[in-house]
């Protein structure tokens, strides 16, 4: 796999169609992009939007003429027929149907749904203590401004799980700021943390840090509900 991403690459990866290393691979680099992380946002969303879409139709009870077995397919109801090819379809990849206008129209209102501006994903990537400064600074700003009922949630991948780190030289400030804003809570990227502990450098998580999930699905999540992104 090259370090460029192709959109189906992106489908596969939403998809769970990937091995194992190939996955690793594509979470490198969406994790390192904003674009990317927007990217699988939208086909996530995308695909939400169908299955809610199709998910509810109903099938009324066929009434035929003829005996069942002489009963030839085509005559079985459009809706049922339509509901058993979707069925088909959405077992599978769904980026064949991304040029169709009426499912752009879809994605289009389910990321543009509920959007909000009180809730922010802050999101490092570098253990570069200036950045991490940075960061915290950000947040502090983030209330000043919006109040204390402001979510932000602080979403960490690559070298920037070392933030949460107990030994990290902003452990205090950060801790602080848990302490002054309940709207905080913070991520560590599940897979950062693997790759650091197969390395000889495993990081010490302070506690309140959830970390079940790659980085790139918490963004995705929250970019679908509107949340606004700030890369440090």
């Amino acid at each position: 796999m090259h370090n460029k991403i192709e959109d189906y690459q992106l489908q596969a990866y939403v998809d769970d169609q990937l091995s194992t290393e190939e996955r690793l691979e594509v979470e490198r680099c969406i994790e390192a992009d904003a674009q990317l992380i927007e990217r699988v946002a939208e086909l996530r969303a995308l695909k939400s939007s169908i299955r809610q879409a199709y998910g509810d139709i109903s099938v009324p009870e066929p009434v035929f003429s003829l005996p069942a077995a002489k009963k030839p397919f085509w005559n079985v109801p459009k809706a049922a027929a339509a509901a058993l090819v979707m069925g088909v379809l959405l077992g599978g990849n769904v980026g064949f149907l991304q040029h169709s206008t009426d499912l752009q129209t879809m994605q289009a209102s389910a990321l543009n749904e509920n959007v909000v501006t009180d809730k922010f994903i802050i999101h490092i990537d570098s253990d570069d203590l200036s950045k991490q400064v940075a960061a915290l600074h950000k947040i502090k700003s983030l209330y000043a401004e919006k109040g204390p009922s402001l979510k932000v949630d602080v979403i960490t991948n690559s070298d920037g799980v070392r933030l949460f780190d107990i030994n990290s030289p902003n452990n205090a400030e950060l801790s602080a700021l848990l302490e002054q804003y309940s709207g905080i809570a913070l991520y560590a990227c599940q897979r950062a943390l693997q790759r650091a502990s197969l390395k000889g450098e495993p990081i010490h998580l302070i506690d309140k840090v959830k970390h079940n999930k790659p980085a790139v699905d918490e963004m995705a999540e929250r970019l679908n509900s509107g949340w606004s992104y700030i890369k440090i």
